[in-house]
């Protein structure tokens, strides 16, 4: 019994870790879409846009990792863990969900991060 409910607390604690992950992935993402345009997405796994230097950026799944490059060269590891990822561009922003695996541990969220606001002077 204390086996079983040990691993369930160990499930619960990888879970929140996922979670901090995801937040923090969605914290960073937010911030790079509002400064950007120009939103693609060639397939629901890959998301492409432009930011406010002019540079390409795209998000794509590999594997279980969520990866971002720009320009074309290189790329780095956003998030780890990655089971399932969708993008869905609308006219005012993008809209990312994510789910993240880890043993039995998931965690599955979203967010709608709307486009920059230019108000006219």
């Amino acid at each position: 019994m204390y086996v079983q409910v040990d691993r369930e607390m160990q499930q619960v604690q990888e879970a929140k870790r996922l979670e901090v992950e995801a937040r923090s992935f969605f914290m960073y993402v937010e911030e790079e879409l509002r400064r950007s345009d120009r939103f693609e997405t060639p397939t629901r796994y890959v998301l492409c846009f432009r930011d406010d230097a002019g540079g390409t950026i795209m998000y794509w799944m590999t594997g279980n990792r969520l990866c971002r490059q720009v320009n074309g060269t290189g790329y780095v590891v956003m998030l780890q863990y990655v089971s399932r990822v969708e993008f869905t561009v609308f006219p005012n922003g993008c809209q990312v969900y994510i789910e993240l695996t880890k043993g039995g541990a998931s965690w599955k969220g979203e967010v709608f991060i709307a486009k920059r606001v230019e108000l006219a002077a």
